[in-house]
């Protein structure tokens, strides 16, 4: 039984050994891709689109995507990563876990709301105190639009990440980012009188299919958890919709982890102002000449 026992460990530890193998190899497989998906766009489109135009889209309408992105959902990953992985296996614990993962939503919106009433700040503006760039405005929007699509499949990434399923992953943001790439160059050849549109078009073309892929996956794959379970994970029915007041919300989350994500996202914020604060005050000096 022991020998049993033994065998059964050893393959196990060689399961996962070859799972992180191949998911390393995915990984450097997609920062390949993602490079040269990248610069292809930057050739198809660099000659094509107003400079101005086109470093707004690529870099300024870009952080304010990941500055949704960073600070509502970087808390949460640290924080459900450091579970235990016994968790995820339980279907009880792994409900808590995934209720927890859902809080990054409403935080994202409320994180967006603020990003969006100050991404004006940063706009460049004329003499007469207009847009520089036409249409910031409401390709602001669109990135905004985009980096709630993405936080939407954020419960489903961390069960995703945590399951050790890179390779699902890395095909998502592929797909997601050929597309982005597709979308957005289609957008600007189409219409290059409007550049920021055409890069609000594939932030969000890329928001949704992250959202889409991951949401047909946990349905139908062999890891499925069916439906409506992957529909109330991404809706947050199971924290909210069960009744009891904050007294059973509270019954329904695994607090540990709920208090260690508070921990982390202060770390989130202070890591993305000594990343991104330079950046932040170059933007606002630029914008002001």
């Amino acid at each position: 039984m022991a020998d049993s026992q033994a065998t059964e460990t050893g393959g196990g530890q060689s399961k996962i050994l070859g799972s992180v193998k191949s998911g390393f190899v995915a990984l450097f497989s997609l920062q390949l891709l993602s490079r040269a998906l990248t610069f292809g766009l930057n050739v198809a489109i660099a000659r094509t689109v107003d400079r101005n135009a086109y470093g707004v889209g690529s870099v300024q309408l870009q952080l304010i995507c990941d500055t949704i992105l960073v600070l509502s959902r970087e808390g949460f990953r640290d924080a459900c990563q450091r579970s235990d992985p016994g968790d995820w296996a339980d279907p009880r614990k792994r409900s808590k876990l995934l209720n927890v993962a859902w809080l990054s939503i409403p935080l994202a919106a409320t994180v967006g709301g603020i990003v969006f009433l100050v991404s004006g700040f940063f706009s460049e503006k004329n003499a007469e105190g207009n847009e520089q760039v036409e249409g910031y405005a409401t390709a602001s929007f669109m990135f905004i639009a985009a980096a709630g699509l993405e936080m939407l499949a954020e419960p489903l990434y961390i069960l995703s990440h945590n399951l050790m399923l890179i390779n699902i992953r890395v095909r998502v943001e592929m797909a997601a980012l050929a597309l982005k790439v597709l979308s957005t160059s289609l957008a600007v050849f189409l219409a290059p009188s409007a550049p920021l549109r055409a890069f609000g078009i594939g932030a969000l073309s890329y928001g949704a299919t992250i959202l889409m892929g991951f949401v047909f996956y946990f349905s139908s794959s062999q890891h499925a958890i069916g439906v409506s379970q992957t529909l109330k994970t991404i809706t947050g029915v199971s924290l909210w919709g069960a009744g009891g007041g904050l007294t059973g919300m509270r019954e329904r989350v695994d607090v540990r982890v709920l208090w260690l994500v508070a921990t982390m996202s202060g770390k989130a914020l202070q890591k993305y102002f000594l990343e991104k604060g330079e950046m932040l005050v170059l933007l606002r000096l630029f914008s002001s000449d």
